[in-house]
């Protein structure tokens, strides 16, 4: 089943000049429609609009995925809100130093899909490792709830059952028992997938290479699937939402 996700943005050509893709100060987004709601993707390439930004969204936890080359690493880090607040938002790490967004992984309780790679690539040095991992919850554990007893505890009935009965399948169409895809994690429990195709794949941390509205619909559309599959089970994770220190629910302090 295809992702019926489309977008369209605002016409702010002006405010491209000298950007990877246009950014926030003039207010201009890109608009994505899911089955399930409307987002609203901001683009950013500077500290302070971030985190202007993180402390205007950011309550709960947030969402987020990296685009990444082996090479260079980080290109772009991708976060999302709940979908209460429908917002994206897409962050130049070209330009963007990665210690301001280890920052905001310090502070808050982040939501990710397969999140050891992100992290790798995030972190720079190995004492800090501990500290980031504490703050993050990685969904695709619960795609195999039989070897993590204690979030299968968490889960009700119903929710164990749709995992039981879900068959993953490779590109090829054939079932396979490997880890899921965040496709497999989106079709067992939203009725769809969550990625769209790229044509050309971008060189997310090439600082020249510029960005389109296809790219960034392509980076946005993980995270968005993502809120929507984390709010329908974040009571799993309930407990440890609610043992956040009073200091980690704002961000403040970071500007």
């Amino acid at each position: 089943m295809s992702v019926l996700s489309n977008s369209s943005r605002d016409n702010c050509q002006d405010s491209r000049r000298g950007h990877r893709y246009w950014t926030s100060q003039k207010k201009c987004r890109l608009n994505i429609r899911w089955p399930e709601g409307h987002w609203e993707v901001s683009f950013v390439d500077t500290r302070k609009k971030m985190m202007a930004w993180v402390n205007k969204y950011a309550v709960e936890c947030l969402i987020f995925d990296c685009e990444w080359s082996m090479v260079d690493g980080v290109g772009l880090i991708q976060f999302a809100t709940l979908p209460s607040s429908g917002q994206v938002l897409v962050v130049d790490c070209t330009r963007v130093k990665l210690v301001h967004v280890k920052d905001i992984f310090q502070n808050l309780k982040m939501v990710g899909w397969a999140t050891s790679n992100d992290i790798r690539h995030l972190q720079n040095k190995q004492s800090e490792q501990n500290i980031i991992d504490n703050n993050i919850i990685d969904l695709q554990l619960l795609s195999n709830v039989s070897s993590n007893i204690s979030l299968c505890e968490k889960m009700t009935e119903d929710d164990r059952n749709k995992i039981a009965a879900y068959q993953p399948l490779d590109k090829h169409g054939i079932p396979h028992t490997g880890a899921w895809s965040l496709d497999d994690m989106a079709t067992c429990f939203l009725g769809h997938i969550a990625k769209i195709p790229l044509k050309k794949h971008p060189q997310w941390s090439n600082p020249n290479w510029r960005l389109y509205d296809r790219d960034i619909h392509y980076a946005a559309n993980d995270v968005i699937g993502l809120a929507y599959i984390y709010d329908l089970l974040k009571y799993v994770y309930k407990s440890d939402i609610s043992n956040l220190s009073p200091n980690n629910n704002s961000v403040d302090l970071l500007f």
